[in-house]
């Protein structure tokens, strides 16, 4: 499987391995944090899935596994010896003053070296404690008044473990023998892991390096001296009780068979790793284009109602636009007849409001008192016929003004008004119709008596009774015909709200485009990364 390739940048191959570095050593909160802060670095545009995302998340991986690899193989911190700066060698023993005892070798475990015999059979001899001196501490070196980090809180030395305590010493063993080389009495701890590097090629050979350097030192000291001549019986540990075997106090080596099983643990980490990262893109594309489909259609939806709404805008503005037309041109023809048109609508409005038989009077006197001639006789009648078809006006409103329409006709009878009772029975259909069409089923019976009463009484012509008869019906054609009387009106009104939807429809169709566009460069991500999953898959 091909590993992610490094950016030719080197400044920003830098800045990914480094922030690789830190996140690995810090968690994801440094990650998070970087991206709040470099929201708009462009160089840092590998965070949020652009280019070379695939090779962070092989950096950070591969430093992870490197970091959880140190931590399996260094020992605990208080195991590692105090950090002793020279290396004392025989040579520097003979040629330096003599200080008794001198410095103990300590023993490989038997897990470091299985085929070293443990015990060692034999030390080098050493000369006897002189008489005038006390031994020395464990460590070999003069005892110091700074007190010993293996110590207790009372100043004795502690032997917690097998390890720390002395070995007992024979006098047998301090006779000083010719040695044919200098060996290394103490031992260093292995020289720690290198740092990371910029690949984990260089960290794995880095680490072969050290363990192999580690084992020829070991291998070279020689932990048995016998001097020439003389046989020795092998030396015997004192037996204790339920004692665990003594462990080395410095760490151990590396092993190099496990940095290429590091190396394949990580290279198999980060292959998981942007594998799960692209079916983690896959995914969120594919909520992305479900979000931008389901827009689409919401916004389908939203042009239909629209559509609807402006329709039923449409038919209640040409209801207004009409009235206010035919009450402007019913204003202008009241000052061309010298009738004050303010008059008429007070008494009218206190018929609607409280329907008295004084506030019908008074509106029937007036009638009767200004109807004069053709021309007012008109008016009169179609300003009753405006004040009673207004739509947005309640049914009480409507059947008030009736009421005044049926006293006015029955005086008409009575006076032998034939041309007034004439115009008013023209308007008397409409506003009948309107009424009945508006009008509650439980006052509809109302409406049913006053035609039962003007059949009988007022002596109506027959195609008027048929109208009022079929009030739907009549309606509707008295609708089509206020149409025909203003087509400006209904024009303007038109255009203007088929101007409103023309503007929400390019709304909408502009949204369709910007999500076509971006469906389809969603679509194209997740072929890419389609690809590149299945191009992994066929390479692992």
């Amino acid at each position: 499987m091909d590993l992610p390739q490094p950016p030719p940048d080197q400044e920003l191959k830098n800045i990914i391995d480094k922030l690789a570095q830190f996140v690995a050593r810090n968690g994801p909160e440094f990650e998070q944090m970087t991206k709040s802060k470099q929201k708009d670095n462009p160089k840092f545009s590998f965070l949020f899935g652009g280019d070379y995302f695939n090779y962070y998340q092989y950096k950070v991986t591969t430093e992870q596994a490197i970091i959880k690899h140190r931590q399996q193989h260094q020992p605990p911190q208080h195991m590692l010896p105090p950090p002793q700066q020279n290396i004392t060698t025989v040579s520097s023993l003979q040629t330096a003053p003599q200080t008794y005892p001198p410095p103990i070798a300590t023993y490989p475990t038997a897990a470091q070296y299985p085929n070293y015999s443990y015990p060692p059979s034999s030390l080098h001899q050493q000369p006897p404690y002189p008489p005038s001196q006390p031994p020395l501490g464990y460590s070999g070196y003069p005892p110091s008044s700074q007190p010993s980090p293996y110590a207790s809180n009372n100043g004795d030395t502690r032997h917690d473990n097998f390890s720390s305590a002395p070995p007992p010493r024979y006098p047998d063993q301090y006779d000083q023998p010719p040695l044919s080389q200098e060996p290394t009495l103490h031992q260093q701890p292995p020289p720690p892991l290198p740092p990371s590097s910029d690949s984990y090629q260089s960290i794995s050979s880095s680490l072969a390096n050290v363990s192999v350097s580690s084992t020829s030192v070991i291998e070279s000291t020689n932990f048995s001296v016998h001097p020439p001549g003389e046989t020795r019986n092998p030396y015997s540990a004192p037996s204790l009780p339920d004692q665990p075997p003594p462990t080395s106090q410095f760490p151990q080596s590396v092993p190099p068979s496990s940095v290429p099983d590091a190396a394949a643990a990580a290279a198999a980490a980060a292959a998981a790793a942007v594998s799960a990262s692209n079916a983690a893109a896959i995914e969120s594309i594919v909520q992305q284009q479900q979000t931008l489909q389901e827009q689409i259609k919401q916004s389908e939806q939203n042009l239909t109602a629209q559509h609807q709404v402006l329709q039923q805008q449409k038919d209640t503005q040409i209801k207004e636009g009409l009235y206010v037309v035919k009450g402007e041109t019913l204003k202008k023809e009241a000052e061309e007849l010298n009738l004050v048109e303010s008059e008429l609508s007070e008494l009218l409005s206190t018929i609607t409001e409280t329907c008295t038989k004084d506030s019908i009077s008074a509106g029937k006197l007036w009638i009767f008192t200004h109807a004069t001639d053709e021309p007012r006789n008109n008016w009169i009648a179609q300003y009753l016929n405006y004040k009673a078809t207004c739509h947005s006006a309640p049914f009480a409103h409507k059947l008030h003004i009736i009421y005044l329409m049926n006293d006015v006709l029955h005086s008409c009878v009575r006076k032998g008004s034939v041309e007034l009772k004439e115009r008013l029975q023209q308007v008397l259909v409409p506003m009948f119709c309107h009424a009945a069409t508006s009008a509650p089923e439980d006052k509809k019976a109302k409406l049913e008596k006053l035609l039962s009463l003007w059949e009988g009484k007022l002596k109506l012509e027959d195609h008027i009774l048929v109208q009022l008869q079929n009030p739907k019906e009549s309606w509707a054609a008295l609708e089509k015909r206020n149409h025909d009387d203003f087509p400006q009106v209904i024009q303007t009104i038109t255009h203007h709200l088929d101007t409103t939807f023309e503007g929400y429809k390019q709304q909408h169709n502009a949204f369709v485009q910007h999500a076509a566009t971006q469906l389809q460069q969603l679509e194209q991500q997740k072929q890419q990364l389609e690809q590149q999953q299945h191009q992994q898959q066929a390479g692992g």
